[in-house]
């Protein structure tokens, strides 16, 4: 039995939690020393605590939130209690049960974090960046701001390049952190800026405050979007259809449809198309159509598999389900039955040559090395070849689809139909 209790002491020793260390404090980022009631601390040292250890800090002997989220075993993020007067200050930590030495530092009535004016967003959700900016006048968020004092709601004002930005709403508790004293603001960027890329000015408390990052302003207001006169075709352009049926794919030609360029469709969680792209959506006779791709002049689109024929009314609208949605003026256009079309080959040309493959190679049925690309070099189709003919507006298939949805396979066309 001797023997067994050296074994002992050195098992008890090996359970025992090692005291945290706090080693140094800082604000949000590394060149911000700054901490203040109601913001964010960082806190780092070392023996912080495991994935499921109990981990708390105080400040003054108060209770602080703990971020567990950006915990780690040597720093932690945590929320400075809104009572914690200004001035020197008392840290310590608790990791199961066992306290840390007592840290002193001192804490400022405001340590402002601004996020990056990189990191501000259009009210679609959009991102205000080089290819998307914001204009003057528009409304836009910026996420992400904290150590902006005690008082609550706190006195901030704003400038860009030396305008006001009228502050619209200071919400704390929302997205992406949902904590109290991180806000997100909502405010209007000012009229009268140039084209260019801004920093921001904050001032909290008489001090300003200059944001690490830049706002992307573009020209002038945002224009309504225009659909062109006879801008509605089937989308094989050439022979022009300008008549569309149930289901068929057609663009629409025009202006100021998206600041984006997007030739991918987004699909919804049953694998559907989606019915808004790059903040555009399309409604045909008041149905949204599902969207291919868009640009700055051109939408791919899909019909909606209504019954309605005849003239029908199609209106483009950009900044789509947001307050800052603009609609274009209706353009007109006549819905029949079938209108069928083939796809062609670039160049375009009333005499081009129809978008045609071969149905076991996928090689392209045109002339002799017209085409190289990922399935081979074309050719031309010989009598008894089976080829594929790409085109829209057949009409109605069997099987049938929903509107937005992808097809699997072939479906074939109980009415004939030609043009």
């Amino acid at each position: 039995m001797r023997s067994l209790v050296p074994v002992l002491i050195l098992l008890s020793t090996s359970l025992a939690v090692a005291q945290p260390v706090i080693e140094s404090m800082q604000g949000v980022e590394d060149e911000q020393p700054n901490i203040a009631p109601r913001g964010i601390g960082v806190m780092i040292g070392e023996g912080f605590g495991g994935p499921n250890a109990e981990v708390k800090v105080f400040v003054n002997g108060n209770e602080a939130f703990v971020v567990e989220a950006f915990r780690t075993d040597e720093d932690l993020v945590f929320l400075v209690p809104p009572e914690t007067p200004v001035g020197p200050a008392t840290f310590t930590m608790r990791v199961d049960g066992v306290t840390s030495a007592p840290f002193a530092y001192n804490v400022d009535a405001f340590a402002p974090f601004i996020a990056d004016l990189g990191d501000a967003f259009h009210l679609d959700g959009s991102v205000v960046d080089e290819f998307n900016p914001a204009v003057p006048g528009e409304t836009v968020k910026v996420t992400l701001l904290t150590g902006l004092g005690a008082n609550e709601p706190p006195q901030l004002s704003v400038s860009v390049d030396g305008l006001p930005a009228d502050i619209l709403a200071l919400e704390d508790e929302v997205e992406p952190l949902f904590l109290d004293g991180v806000y997100t603001m909502t405010a209007v960027v000012p009229a009268g800026l140039a084209p260019g890329f801004y920093p921001g000015l904050f001032e909290i408390g008489g001090t300003q405050y200059l944001t690490s990052g830049f706002l992307e302003v573009g020209p002038g207001a945002i224009s309504a979007p225009t659909i062109s006169v006879g801008g509605v075709v089937l989308s094989n352009l050439l022979p022009s259809v300008k008549t569309i049926s149930p289901l068929s794919i057609i663009s629409l030609f025009g202006a100021n449809f998206s600041n984006e360029t997007i030739l991918f469709p987004n699909l919804d969680g049953n694998g559907d198309l989606e019915t808004i792209l790059g903040g555009a959506c399309v409604e045909i006779a008041s149905q949204r159509s599902p969207i291919f791709a868009v640009t700055p002049t051109q939408l791919n689109v899909q019909t909606p598999g209504f019954d309605v024929l005849g003239p029908v009314a199609v209106v483009v609208i950009r900044n789509c389900n947001t307050p800052l949605e603009l609609r274009s003026p209706v353009e007109m256009v006549t819905v029949e039955e079938a209108t069928p079309g083939f796809f062609l080959f670039p160049p375009l040309a009333d005499d081009g040559l129809i978008a045609a493959r071969y149905n076991d190679t996928a090689i392209a049925v045109a002339p002799h090395g017209l085409f190289t690309d990922s399935f081979g070099t074309s050719r031309p189709a010989v009598p008894g070849d089976i080829v594929l003919l790409f085109g829209s507006g057949w009409g109605e298939t069997d099987p049938s689809f929903a509107t937005g949805e992808l097809a699997t396979g072939a479906a074939s066309c109980p009415k004939p139909t030609s043009r």
